[in-house]
């Protein structure tokens, strides 16, 4: 597929609640590292804290101060060697896998932004064959929080204008952050999403394009 035919000259894609169903994962995940630090936390209250930053669940669960920063080393840790059996278990979002597979044989230039873990994320598009698809993975860790100031910063370094890039997700920051940039954006309107308010995102948000699953990115890409 040729230069000029291409929609988007990058598209980037938001993980947890878009293409992967990650409740149980994170949940069962934050629940065995920190049984192996000798803290107990409870799964649930871990999965209601879904969809805000790791640093927010950090606190939540009592990890503040110097022992943040212990914390985030020993997880980023864990997450490459210790979880690899969970992380097979992710269940990937209908369509997910054959769409990125059909943009990647399109020519698109992907990356992933998310609140996830980077050494996370590189785990789970490696084990589901999945990392050649995307030249990028701009994931959290103790220095980087803000997926806006990471979609900026992707954007800069392959050099794309805003305005010719796509952003893909499934909750509210995510279109929040497309309008902010000033890219396109699609809400992925999918089963396994995490949006609290929809009905704000369609009439407020106004998102660029609406899936109900990942497969209909293809119908305008």
């Amino acid at each position: 597929m040729g230069e000029t035919m291409r929609k988007y000259d990058h598209i980037m894609f938001d993980m947890d609640g878009t293409f992967v169903d990650s409740r149980n994962f994170h949940g069962r995940a934050f629940q065995r590292y920190f049984k192996q630090c000798g803290r107990e936390v409870d799964m649930e209250a871990v999965k209601d804290a879904l969809g805000v930053t790791i640093l927010d669940i950090f606190h939540r669960i009592g990890i503040t101060g110097e022992e943040e920063d212990r914390a985030f080393d020993h997880l980023a840790e864990f997450y490459q060697t210790g979880a690899d059996d969970l992380i097979m278990e992710i269940p990937f979002g209908e369509q997910a896998k054959e769409t990125f597979f059909a943009l990647h044989e399109k020519g698109y230039q992907m990356s992933v932004v998310t609140n996830s873990f980077t050494e996370l994320t590189e785990k789970v598009l490696q084990l589901h064959g999945l990392r050649h698809c995307f030249v990028e993975v701009a994931g959290a860790d103790r220095h980087s929080l803000d997926k806006e100031e990471r979609c900026r910063n992707l954007l800069k370094k392959y050099g794309v204008d805003a305005g010719r890039a796509l952003y893909v997700g499934d909750a509210e920051r995510d279109i929040e952050i497309a309008n902010i940039i000033g890219s396109d954006s699609c809400f992925a309107d999918v089963p396994i999403g995490w949006a609290k308010d929809k009905r704000r995102i369609y009439e407020e948000l106004k998102p660029t394009y609406t899936v109900k699953a990942l497969g209909g990115l293809t119908d305008f890409l």
